[in-house]
């Protein structure tokens, strides 16, 4: 059922999955107006781990409970539904690749921008669009699909929950410090400007549900969670990776590859990101706002397709049911 689970998911998502109702960050948001409404203090680490794997156990619990295969297999094609994929990014993708057919590229940046494109200092672009799009994928597909074969349901919801977590409190302790920053001190650290926020910028995180629970109990752990991101994402980045050689330049990339894949420290974005702008080599005067893109997007297709194929395999020789 796994594998069949998968390759519905994936035929149907962008065609019939499209409403709200089908985004995990729907609930991931409610989840967090929950939680402000019953809880008004600060976290420990521990409440904070708490927090993040009650859903998960509950799921696990509720399909302990239940002595049918087909229902369980039902409750797990709809959360893989619900965690796979980003609707939002899909639309913005479009919105850049029309930008880019009428030759509008401040509109470009903009979008570019909006897809989480890393620049420099200076603005200028420390990575092509098509590996940013690269990680995208591997964020919201690659590392459900992945956790999902190893854990079934709960895997997934464990990596959409700590993934959100992560990036709403990554989110929302830049802007505390933007606000801090309009007091009377500037350059402030990031520990610094969560202990020198004014009353204004109190009062905005109060009223904002999302930047209450980051401010309240996230933001002090966001490293901590950085860290339970990076661990999830370690092993399928290195594996997801890995097959963008194995469908691509397989020589060109392979050096590249045993450079970082051992490196604990190296980050799942840089080694897919890397991997993969080495598995579909693009020419430098081909690297323009289509091109480029489009040649990754194909990539990450190819790669999904092989990563199903794996699964078939494994399903095929008793290793997954």
């Amino acid at each position: 059922m796994t594998l069949i689970s998968l390759i519905i998911i994936l035929t149907i998502e962008r065609l019939a999955l499209r409403g709200r109702a089908w985004q995990a960050h729907r609930y991931f948001t409610r989840y967090v107006n929950l939680t402000k409404r019953y809880s008004g203090h600060q976290f420990s680490l521990w409440g904070v781990l708490l927090w993040l794997f009650t859903p998960v156990i509950l799921l696990a619990c509720a399909m302990m409970l239940f002595d049918s295969q087909l229902l369980e297999a039902l409750i797990a094609f709809f959360v893989l539904a619900i965690c796979v994929g980003c609707r939002n990014l899909r639309k913005v993708y479009k919105e850049y690749l029309n930008a880019a057919n009428r030759n509008d590229m401040q509109a470009c940046l903009r979008y570019a921008a909006a897809l989480g494109q890393r620049t420099n200092a200076e603005g200028e672009a420390t990575e092509t669009l098509g590996q940013t799009l690269v990680w995208l994928n591997f964020k919201y597909y690659c590392g459900v699909m992945f956790w999902f074969v190893v854990l079934g349901a709960p895997g997934a919801v464990l990596y959409v929950m700590v993934r959100e977590a992560h990036d709403m409190s990554k989110a929302n302790s830049e802007e505390v410090i933007a606000c801090a920053s309009l007091s009377d001190k500037h350059k402030l650290d990031r520990q610094a400007a969560l202990d020198d926020i004014d009353d204004e910028a109190l009062e905005h995180i109060e009223k904002s549900p999302k930047a209450y629970l980051c401010y309240n109990f996230l933001s002090p752990y966001t490293a901590k969670l950085g860290m339970f991101i990076h661990i999830l994402d370690w092993l399928p980045a290195r594996l997801f990776s890995f097959g963008y050689l194995i469908i691509g330049n397989f020589s060109r990339g392979t050096g590249r590859w045993l450079d970082i894949a051992l490196d604990m420290k190296v980050s799942a974005r840089t080694v897919v990101a890397d991997i993969a702008i080495e598995a579909e080599k693009v020419e430098a005067e081909q690297i323009h706002c289509t091109l480029e893109p489009v040649c990754m997007v194909k990539l990450v297709k190819r790669n999904l397709l092989f990563f199903l194929a794996v699964v078939a395999l494994a399903t095929l020789f008793g290793e997954l049911s």
